[in-house]
């Protein structure tokens, strides 16, 4: 989820598979917009409105950029993708299920869908 997640804002829809800002609209808790919250008053007021519209989505995904949102969830999907890779390297397993864990390590670290 950290690596969907930290692809807001800007957003593709063709990388993510969901319409631009669909997440916002739905008020749905991601990690971005957590952050963003806790660093923006306007953020706060926008998210507090009874509906928001196309150009309060994009107001959003503006604010949250601003507030490092993006930048803060990509920070944090590195940070534990090496700690999963430190842990491997302490559990001394097969050969063939080290390279597998590894391997789906880095695909969770760079997935686009």
């Amino acid at each position: 989820e950290l690596t969907d997640r930290r692809r807001l804002p800007p957003c593709d829809s063709d990388v993510t598979g969901k319409p631009v800002g669909a997440d916002i609209a739905r008020r749905k808790k991601t990690l971005p917009l957590l952050y963003g919250l806790r660093r923006s008053a306007e953020l706060r007021l926008l998210m507090a409105q009874e509906t928001l519209s196309k150009a309060d989505v994009g107001r959003a995904r503006d604010l949250l950029e601003a507030a490092g949102s993006r930048a803060y969830a990509e920070q944090l999907a590195r940070q534990h993708h090496e700690q999963a890779l430190a842990a491997l390297d302490r559990a001394a397993l097969h050969q063939r299920v080290d390279e597998g864990l590894r391997s789906l390590a880095e695909s969770l670290l760079d997935r686009e869908r």
